[in-house]
């Protein structure tokens, strides 16, 4: 009796023993399956990002996964891109090279093209297995402008400062105006330090005004490029105690000239027919070319300012605005001139 009531012991614990481990594997199960389902819910889980630095050799391995509708390479950005690297201005950005799910990259292709063409390793931050469908919000955020850039680096300016100080920097023989051609981070560097050595001139244009939507660029740059003649270039009419036909400072001619060439002759401003001739050429020119349906690109159009400006600047029309028959320009490079502030104090 004994032994059989041991037996029923003995069955009763292997009873209970697999209830019970069948309670834990079937928990066990829940748990997989409720670890599956969050798991499953946390979008982009399988994204990786890291940083790599990306040789030559690499970026064409990178390129050979070009995603096949991706935009063509812009030759003149991979031009500036190129530079910035070899002038030791490139940087890590969060601006990652990419590849989808399916391992093709579809994003970064100008910054590869840069690397093979400088020839120099870069850092990159490299991200992977983006859902494709994400590619199509690339580029859509508002980007910053290069006066945000500048900005944020720790030179505070208005926008309207850096296109006049881009535009001031033209090339007078380019085929693009610099607007365009400093407009890159590489030459962040360049117009921080140019708005610094003049800020008290940007800060007086603004003050008066001059910052309205009406006043352009054509006649601030060209502006700014007189101011700086007659106060520290070539006519600096404080040390080189140049004459000019005028009894006026450098800022007040240079206001004029703006006024001129934005509002025409009027009795509102002072004027004089004998030294102030320069805008009303300007204009006659621009509109001949008008009205001969002449395409008049931006770099062509500010040679005419600049060469306006230039005669305003001395006080007499010398000779016809052509550009035929003027090879350089006639002020000195910005980027020689030393701070203009103290005359603007």
């Amino acid at each position: 009796m004994m032994t059989s009531i041991l037996t029923s012991d003995v069955k009763k614990v292997q009873t209970c023993a697999v209830s019970y481990l069948t309670y834990l594997y079937l928990r066990y199960k829940v748990m997989l399956q409720l670890q599956k389902m969050m798991t499953s819910s946390i979008p982009y889980q399988d994204v990786q990002v890291c940083i790599e630095t990306i040789t030559p050799k690499k970026a064409k391995e990178y390129l050979s996964q070009n995603f096949q509708n991706n935009r063509r390479p812009a030759p003149r950005a991979v031009e500036q891109l190129t530079q910035s690297i070899l002038d030791d201005k490139f940087y890590l950005s969060w601006d990652c090279l990419a590849f989808n799910d399916q391992n093709l990259l579809v994003n970064g292709q100008h910054r590869l093209n840069a690397v093979i063409n400088a020839n120099v390793a870069c850092p990159f931050f490299v991200i992977r297995n983006i859902p494709h469908n994400t590619v199509q919000s690339f580029d859509s955020g508002k980007k910053r402008t290069q006066a945000d850039r500048i900005s944020v680096g720790g030179t505070p300016m208005h926008g309207k400062s850096c296109s006049i100080i881009k535009l001031a920097l033209s090339d007078f023989n380019a085929k693009f105006t610099g607007t365009g051609n400093f407009g890159y981070l590489r030459f962040d560097d360049l117009i921080a330090d140019l708005y610094r050595r003049h800020y008290r001139f940007f800060e007086k244009l603004e003050e008066d005004g001059f910052y309205k939507t009406r006043y352009i660029n054509n006649t601030l740059a060209s502006a700014f490029k007189i101011f700086l003649e007659m106060s520290v270039g070539k006519l600096n009419m404080y040390k080189n105690k140049y004459q000019f036909p005028y009894d006026m400072t450098p800022y007040e001619r240079t206001a004029l000239w703006i006024q001129l060439v934005t509002d025409g002759y009027s009795e509102n401003v002072k004027w004089n027919p004998l030294t102030d001739i320069a805008p009303i050429k300007l204009k006659e020119y621009l509109v001949k070319r008008r009205d001969r349906n002449e395409t008049m690109y931006g770099a062509i159009a500010f040679k005419y300012y600049t060469l306006a400006a230039n005669q305003f600047m001395r006080g007499k029309m010398t000779k016809d605005l052509r550009l035929d028959t003027t090879k350089n320009d006639p002020f000195s490079n910005l980027k020689d001139l030393e701070s203009s502030n103290n005359y603007l104090l």
